[in-house]
């Protein structure tokens, strides 16, 4: 589900959502009063502050308005 929201984005998944829910009330499966979601917790690669890496980072931010 989570690529799915970046791809279609935080509507369309709001609307799945809600459709999914409907569903499950109108069966009678559920009441659908609470949901409960459950996160996963991947692992990733750290990107560590160095003084370069925080300068650069900076520049760009300073830099995007003169671009506009």
């Amino acid at each position: 589900m989570g690529r799915w929201g970046v791809a279609l984005g935080p509507a369309v998944i709001k609307q799945l959502h809600e459709r999914i829910v409907q569903i499950a009330r109108d069966q009678q499966v559920m009441a659908g009063r609470r949901m409960r979601v459950d996160t996963t917790v991947v692992e990733a690669n750290i990107h560590y502050p160095t003084d370069s890496s925080l300068l650069g980072d900076g520049v760009r931010v300073l830099t995007r308005p003169c671009g506009r």
